[in-house]
């Protein structure tokens, strides 16, 4: 498990991760100038699967699913493989252009098989990975986004 605890303004202030899957401890204590502790509690965050019903970090209970990759990479080595499939062509390189675009399908197809989403609260920011995602936890929707984007600033 991977947790990436965030202040409100979505500054990342601590990672804690344990290799076993096991729950982290319940006081953090973030690292600066002014040392601070935070609580987690996991007393019914978790359900029978051990995926989150709610985030231990402020107790906020609405919390999406996100990839774990960036999708300006995709677009960048597609456009990449796009202007070098245009030059073999204009070269009347066929068979060179259609090899560099099935592996860049095939690259494409392996990122998207092997991406581990993660689960990050609305409220918080907080990101949980390498963890179960329960079937309830859905896609970013704008208009919780919004509600929660409001009630913080």
């Amino acid at each position: 498990m991977k947790i990436t605890l965030r202040t409100k303004e979505s500054q990342q202030r601590v990672i804690i991760q344990t290799d076993d899957g096991s729950t982290p401890p319940t006081m953090i204590k973030f690292p600066g100038q002014v040392p601070q502790q935070i609580a987690l509690d996991w007393s019914g965050a978790l359900d029978d699967e051990k995926s989150l019903k709610r985030c231990p970090a402020c107790g906020c209970k609405d919390m999406y699913v996100s990839n774990n990759f960036p999708q300006i990479t995709t677009l960048v080595s597609i456009a990449l493989a796009a202007v070098v499939c245009l030059v073999l062509i204009y070269h009347k390189w066929i068979i060179p252009a259609a090899i560099v675009l099935a592996v860049v399908i095939v690259l494409d197809i392996l990122i998207y098989l092997f991406k581990k989403p993660a689960l990050i609260c609305y409220d918080c920011r907080s990101e949980f990975r390498s963890m179960p995602i329960g079937k309830h936890h859905q896609r970013w929707e704008q208009g919780l986004g919004e509600r929660y984007k409001r009630k913080n600033s």
